[in-house]
């Protein structure tokens, strides 16, 4: 998972933690090949290359990271502790600019691009909703 950044800024919250997203509850996208948790919220992050640049001198995509919020269905259908995760997500992922991680990769910008609405997986059996996010970041920075 590249940067490290976002991971380790997540799994040591607090105020996460609190909400129930502990450090084992945050996983990518491409580990996880069921529903890895039967109750309680987990946090799914899924990087996606970007296909546009920006209009900079130096050419640079950010890579577009969707971070998703689950819990089962069966267990509840009331989304507000769903965004209460996502606003504290929110505010720390826009709080890691011109920081690096345990892997030396610094993040120089994060652009909060929107939220998708209300949503049920029906592959997981969850109420989900997900933010999306366009973070830059400097691999061979050290």
């Amino acid at each position: 998972m590249l940067p490290m950044i976002v991971y380790e800024t997540l799994s040591v919250d607090e105020q996460l933690e609190d909400l129930g997203v502990t450090e084992g509850r945050i996983l990518e996208l491409q580990s996880v090949d069921e529903r890895p948790y039967d109750d309680g919220y987990f946090v799914i992050l899924n990087w996606q290359e970007a296909t546009t640049f920006l209009q900079t001198a130096i050419k640079k995509a950010p890579r577009i990271l969707t971070v998703w919020v689950h819990t089962p269905k069966d267990k509840t259908r009331d989304y507000r502790t769903v965004d209460r995760i996502l606003n504290r997500i929110d505010s720390l992922l826009l709080g890691i600019e011109q920081q690096s991680g345990s892997d030396s990769t610094r993040v120089t910008c994060v652009i909060k691009q929107g939220r998708s609405g209300n949503l049920i997986d029906d592959g997981w059996k969850t109420i989900a909703r997900n933010a999306t996010y366009g973070v830059l970041y400097d691999e061979y920075a050290v």
